[in-house]
């Protein structure tokens, strides 16, 4: 059975940096990995969103100067801008995996599943460690309604070609409100969900509403206190979705973005009592579970405490 000092389980930037400087250290480390090298910052998150919007920024910037010294405003190619991303981001994991050969990391391909402290099955076959450390980030939070199927998340809005004519975007949350701000750059007709009485429910209430009435002046339709409870597929691009309270939307494209939960399910963390839910798995102050030697790593973590007895 293959041995190693540490097994990093994950290959987003909460791993693998940690990895590279415990191999200068002279320490035998390897990365799980089931998806994607780099995980979801890299490939489907913070970096394919910032190389998306930064274009559309500039142009919000260079429309305020339209007719006080720029006579044409900028105008936004999505296609071509998606296109490079595609080619940009796209390239990273092929890069990631020469570096990490370059570096000498093994990886391992597939899902890790805890079978002591000290040993994880990796499609199969088993892999011993001294240390663990976890860093399986977060997915997003279904609806568990009919229709749920038909959602679309913020890892397919950053991949698509075209942005639809209609987006319907389920949520007023950091994402719901980046994405729908996008949508609104290019022109097109929007509508944004909430259960909650407002959008950015955690931000102060003065600047979250000169955002929203920025969104409305350009077309954007916000719908508070409402409770999705269907998404029906009419033809393709065509849905319906309804509300409780008897709202009707037909849209092209709905976008779920109410919440993201801890990748820690399938880990069998609870076989070894490490305490764990949907908002991630419990840490103390040096990032330690509750198993001296397995460790938790970005997104997965969502509360702290200050030592284990």
């Amino acid at each position: 059975m293959e041995k190693y000092d540490v097994i990093f389980i994950g290959s987003g930037h909460s791993c693998w940096h940690g990895a590279l400087i415990l191999k200068f250290q002279g320490k035998k480390v390897a990365l799980v990995e089931r998806d994607l090298l780099g995980g979801t910052c890299t490939n489907y998150g913070c970096d394919a969103k910032i190389l998306l919007d930064s274009p559309i920024e500039l142009k919000e910037s260079l429309d305020r100067y339209q007719n006080i010294g720029l006579e044409k405003p900028a105008k936004i190619n999505w296609n071509q801008l998606m296109q490079y991303k595609k080619n940009y981001i796209g390239f990273m994991p092929t890069a990631l995996d020469g570096l990490f050969k370059q570096f000498g990391f093994d990886v391992l391909r597939g899902e890790a599943k805890f079978v002591d402290a000290h040993t994880v099955d990796v499609a199969g076959t088993k892999y011993q460690a001294d240390y663990f450390v976890i860093g399986t980030g977060q997915n997003y939070v279904p609806l568990e309604i009919p229709g749920k199927e038909f959602f679309k998340d913020s890892r397919d809005f950053l991949s698509l070609d075209e942005i639809p004519e209609h987006v319907t975007f389920v949520g007023a949350g950091i994402i719901g409100m980046e994405f729908a701000s996008i949508a609104l750059s290019l022109g097109k007709k929007v509508d944004i969900i909430d259960l909650a009485d407002r959008a950015l429910n955690q931000y102060n209430a003065k600047y979250v509403d000169e955002v929203v009435n920025k969104m409305k002046a350009q077309g954007a339709n916000f719908l508070f206190n409402k409770h999705v409870s269907s998404l029906e597929k009419v033809n393709e691009n065509e849905y319906v979705l309804k509300t409780k309270e008897g709202d009707v939307i037909n849209t092209n494209y709905v976008l779920i973005a109410v919440g993201r939960k801890a990748n820690a399910d399938n880990l069998n963390l609870e076989s070894l009592g490490i305490e764990y839910s949907a908002r991630g798995i419990k840490v103390d102050d040096h990032l330690r579970t509750s198993v001296k030697n397995i460790y938790a790593s970005g997104d997965i973590i969502r509360f702290k405490f200050s030592s284990w007895s």
